[in-house]
């Protein structure tokens, strides 16, 4: 396997490698990825798979960037790979369709992993990866993120792998095959909870309306004080702390968007 990495601005060409990767992963953030001309990969490199993600900053040679583009040029001797793609709107914006259908698309018996890039701002990604899961029934291991835009709200894009035009409401996909490949993943948090337990009294799916019984929004907002004006930007620093029972591990997730009247 061979690996090289990439720090570019929006103006600079595509620079070429000495290897032929068979994956180039790319992200920037939304404004950097609207503003970089990916199309000269398609010359460069025929045979890869090219796809990636608007981020909300991107981890490279141990610093953090926020306005550069990142590629990952990687190469794998042994290792088949196969892609596939769904639009949201192809399935109406239903997220566990969309995991079943890339499921269904990437399994066969050599399958190891999938590797999950997602539009962030319209799928539950709860039910995008049950979907996924039970189609898979345990026979791959997978891991991936949900695009960002910064404390923007406004689009998040994913690289469409065949026109490699960053694209809205794309859910992409990537198998692994064989017995050559091994994959570890991890996550952690740093947050820490504060106030009192609650409970959800009134949601469906992940909107949640009540909470204790009061208006979810309004109570939400007696916690952030001045800071309510700027919603949904501040939910980025006040995520909730969940848990679906006491003897369940609690989970944090962030608010993507509040509706005023529902």
């Amino acid at each position: 396997m061979k690996a090289l990495q990439k720090i570019l601005t929006p103006d600079q060409p595509i620079p070429a490698v000495e290897f032929n990767p068979d994956l180039i992963l790319i992200f920037g953030s939304r404004n950097s990825l609207e503003k970089i001309d990916l199309q000269p990969l398609k010359t460069l490199y025929p045979q890869a798979i090219v796809t990636g993600c608007s981020t909300s900053g991107t981890i490279a040679q141990s610093q953090i960037f926020e306005d550069e583009v990142v590629i990952n040029y990687i190469d794998f001797e042994k290792t088949p790979l196969k892609y596939t793609y769904c639009s949201l709107k192809q399935v109406h914006f239903d997220s566990k369709e969309v995991g079943r259908h890339i499921a269904t698309e990437l399994l066969n018996d050599e399958i190891k992993h999938i590797f999950l890039l997602s539009d962030g701002l319209h799928v539950n990604g709860t039910s995008l990866i049950k979907g996924m899961a039970e189609k898979c029934n345990g026979r791959a291991t997978s891991s991936g993120g949900l695009a960002g835009d910064a404390d923007r709200f406004q689009k998040t894009l994913v690289i469409h792998p065949q026109t490699l035009e960053p694209t809205e409401h794309m859910v992409v996909a990537i198998g692994f095959y064989g017995e050559h490949i091994q994959i570890g993943y991890g996550s952690r948090g740093g947050w820490e909870s504060f106030g009192i337990d609650r409970k959800v009294t009134k949601s469906n799916n992940n909107v949640v309306y009540e909470i204790d019984g009061q208006p979810a929004l309004q109570l939400y907002k007696s916690y952030l004080g001045e800071k309510a004006k700027e919603l949904p930007a501040s939910a980025l620093l006040f995520p909730l702390n969940m848990e679906i029972s006491e003897h369940h591990t609690s989970v944090v997730r962030t608010i993507l968007s509040v509706n005023e009247e529902e």
